[in-house]
């Protein structure tokens, strides 16, 4: 069990940096548009 959250550990921060790099500086107004509607 203490593995799985080790791979957890290391895999969400990874996963959450290639999502948020695809979006690029995008992701505040993302947040904004989000909002609006």
């Amino acid at each position: 069990m203490g593995l799985v959250i080790a791979l957890l550990m290391i895999a969400a921060p990874a996963l959450f940096l290639v999502s948020w790099g695809k979006s690029g500086y995008d992701w505040g107004t993302f947040e904004e548009d989000r909002k609006e509607k």
